[in-house]
């Protein structure tokens, strides 16, 4: 985004390929399709999947749930918890960059449009 400020207001508009596109044509990039995401990802479907094989083979064995397991269980939940801190932290963090963006502007206004993607697709 420009140094220049709005002399008038913005318009932000929510979209499936772009994160955000605002009225000035400006488009901010959906992370979820950036490689420090993936970098994340591709780890974390991995400990999801052996943590679901374990889990499976418990209950195969007639055991209750992950909370009794052993040490080995508790790391790969917390392999897992980590993990999609990780993403969230980086999300998070990717929305405020968005946010402090926009507001470095310093347009009069702000709109924001806010549609159900879901019912839409």
């Amino acid at each position: 985004m420009t140094d220049s400020t709005y002399t008038d207001g913005v318009g932000v508009d929510l979209g499936l390929k772009y994160f955000v596109m605002t009225s000035k044509g400006h488009p901010f990039k959906n992370i979820n399709k950036s490689s420090a995401v993936e970098r994340v990802e591709k780890p974390l479907k991995r400990a999801q999947r052996a943590l679901s094989r374990k889990l499976k083979s418990r209950k195969k064995r007639g055991e209750k749930s992950a909370a009794g397991g052993g040490s080995n269980m508790a790391k790969n939940v917390l392999r897992v918890q980590k993990l999609r801190a990780r993403l969230k932290r980086m999300r998070d963090a990717y929305h405020a960059w968005v946010v402090s963006m926009l507001v470095k502007a310093r347009p009069a206004y702000i709109t924001i449009e806010k549609l159900h993607v879901k019912g839409m697709m």
